[in-house]
């Protein structure tokens, strides 16, 4: 039978872990959704910039077949962002109307 002071600490100690422990799990969690986050609100401000320019060739009566800068557009926006992997824009027609732009 060990002492009170033993099993005291023991039990101490145990709680002390458990509660390291379950700390460094949520702080996990928390890192993995505000990873999730960011890249969300990266995708969204990328198909926003990307929604505009388009909306302004657009207003200004070009059809989509005929803007002449949709590759430059997509271009940059995968020059801007290293984790774009590739870009490409569809009419409703499902015919790409700019090929695909990719990194690789």
């Amino acid at each position: 039978m060990l002492p009170v002071a033993y099993r005291l600490s023991l039990a101490v100690s145990l709680v002390l872990l458990l509660s390291v422990l379950v700390t460094a799990a949520l702080n996990f969690l928390k890192l993995n959704q505000v990873m999730q986050s960011l890249e969300d609100s990266r995708y969204r401000f990328v198909t926003r910039d990307l929604k505009v320019a388009f909306e302004q060739n657009l207003d200004q009566g070009l059809p989509l077949d005929q803007i002449d800068n949709a590759r430059a557009i997509l271009e940059r926006q995968l020059a801007r962002d290293s984790a774009i992997a590739g870009a490409e824009n569809f009419i409703r027609a499902a015919h790409g109307l700019v090929g695909p732009v990719s990194r690789y």
